[in-house]
């Protein structure tokens, strides 16, 4: 039971169909109603197929697990806490990121892949993991405007200096 009495179904519904069977989903309720943290799982090729954004995901994916799986409250609250990052991040626009939904603007981005760089086991390079995920950013930024049919203005630089991207310098000449 739930903490207001309610009873969690182990229904039929969205929650099922993903996770399959109906002992996972009840300890998945279990774990929820008991307030404990559920790790945010790298997304199947059928919620993000193959190509740019998948790339993006999949290298994110890889710091989230070097950084322990940090919740996405505890993620947001340390990274919008921080004024050395370039931009605040809600836990929603975490989630939606490492589901593969959606992907922020460039500062948004930056400061996840800062914040999880420097919280990783492997002590990654941040500067160089801003890099690698502002090449992927541009990317998938390229692909999502192509497919539109719309031409983004290229982002420039921010808090964090000018772009120094190859890719970007590319699109703009």
């Amino acid at each position: 039971m739930g903490g207001d009495g309610q009873q969690f179904s182990c229904g039929t519904g969205p929650l099922e169909k993903r996770l399959g069977s109906s002992g996972q989903v009840a300890g998945l309720s279990a774990r929820l109603a008991a307030g404990r943290h559920v790790a945010i799982m790298m997304p199947g090729e059928d919620r993000v197929p193959a190509g740019e954004r998948r790339d993006l995901v999949l290298a994110l994916h890889g710091l989230y697990t070097d950084a322990g799986r940090p919740s996405t409250r505890a993620a947001a609250k340390s990274i919008s806490g921080n004024s050395d990052l370039p931009a605040p991040v809600s836990r929603e626009t975490l989630g939606l990121l490492l589901n593969g939904r959606s992907v922020p603007d460039w500062p948004r981005l930056e400061s996840v892949v800062r914040y999880l760089a420097a919280t990783s086991v492997r002590r990654r390079d941040v500067a160089r993991e801003v890099m690698r995920f502002h090449d992927l950013w541009c990317a998938d930024r390229d692909t999502a405007a192509s497919e539109s049919g719309v031409r983004l203005p290229h982002p420039g630089g921010g808090p964090s200096g000018p772009c120094r991207s190859a890719r970007c310098h590319r699109r703009r000449a």
